[in-house]
């Protein structure tokens, strides 16, 4: 199984930004590396690298970066010019749209769901394999 397989959350790259539990961050967001949001984000941002919406984090606004991940709340629209991938406990109120898009099982989705091809003839299947 080769790297683009691998879930985004295997394998983080550059700096990374950590909005922690607790925290409230307003405005817009842009720059490169890796964003994790434990806290609350109102805004939008435009992001080169990857951005996780953990369990317990609230994202409010639109999401833009090369690759998402989301296990808490986004009521916005996610555009992932790479991978969006939606955990167990993921809830998104808005467009999500991605070059391919993984969602486990029990993650919701209010709005659209739109994904690119990725030029092969089997889908990629994601199962969620970590406890909570």
């Amino acid at each position: 199984m080769g790297s683009e397989r691998r879930r985004l959350s295997d394998r983080p790259a550059g700096p990374m930004t950590v909005i922690a539990a607790g925290t409230r961050f307003e405005g817009r967001l842009s720059g490169e590396g890796c964003v994790i949001v434990s806290g609350q984000l109102i805004g939008e941002c435009d992001f080169a690298g990857t951005v996780t919406v953990a369990d317990g984090g609230h994202w409010e606004g639109t999401l833009q970066a090369d690759d998402v991940m989301i296990a808490g709340r986004v009521a916005g629209d996610v555009v992932a010019r790479g991978r969006v991938e939606l955990g167990q406990r993921a809830q998104v109120t808005g467009t999500v749209t991605g070059l391919s898009v993984a969602i486990a099982e029990g993650a919701i989705i209010e709005g659209q769901l739109q994904a690119g091809a990725r030029g092969e003839d089997d889908p990629v299947v994601f199962s969620e394999k970590r406890g909570r």
